[in-house]
């Protein structure tokens, strides 16, 4: 009688899920390309890492970089479980993801605020701005092209709205060049 081939691909493939789980999730290897090669079924990987998983959270030895990677395994696995920590901590890690993007667009929007000088050079670029804004200041031209640029960024306009309810984008546009 021969054996069912299935069940040996399904044999292997769990003990080859158990060890690579083991070691991405106690040395930080990454699985998928290695068990894309292997070609070894994703049930039986994800069952392993889960049980790993837990193995490494619960024990009270463990470093707690891997505990870290443990719950970065879980979370990615997991949506619900991310929502679940996520609201209990009055949703910090959304926040902080959200406000790191926030950020950089400020960031690169202070850092390009520089152009500004060298568009107003251009007497034709000038006279367009100053008709556009009602103003031959250059300060208050540079401010209302800001201005413009923070509006032209939807995502980081939103973000200020919420940190600073019932400001106007004026106040806006200040408290990113603080």
């Amino acid at each position: 009688m021969k054996p069912d081939a299935g069940l040996g691909k399904f044999l292997s493939g769990a003990v080859a899920g158990a060890a690579l789980s083991f070691l991405y999730l106690i040395y930080g290897y990454q699985p998928p390309v290695i068990t894309k090669l292997l070609d070894i079924p994703k049930e039986a990987t994800a069952l392993a890492m889960d049980i790993v998983a837990e193995e490494v959270l619960y024990n009270a030895d463990a470093a707690l970089a891997d505990q870290q990677r443990v719950i970065a395994f879980k979370v990615g696995a997991d949506p619900d479980f991310f929502r679940e920590i996520d609201t209990a901590t009055d949703n910090s890690f959304t926040n902080e993801v959200l406000r790191r993007r926030a950020s950089r667009q400020a960031n690169r929007l202070r850092i390009s605020r520089t152009r500004f000088d060298k568009v107003l050079q251009y007497p034709a670029l000038r006279e367009h701005y100053e008709d556009r804004y009602k103003t031959n200041d250059p300060q208050q031209i540079k401010q209302h092209m800001f201005i413009d640029a923070i509006r032209k960024e939807p995502f980081l306009h939103q973000h200020l709205k919420k940190q600073f309810p019932g400001q106007t984008d004026e106040q806006l546009a200040a408290h990113i060049l603080e």
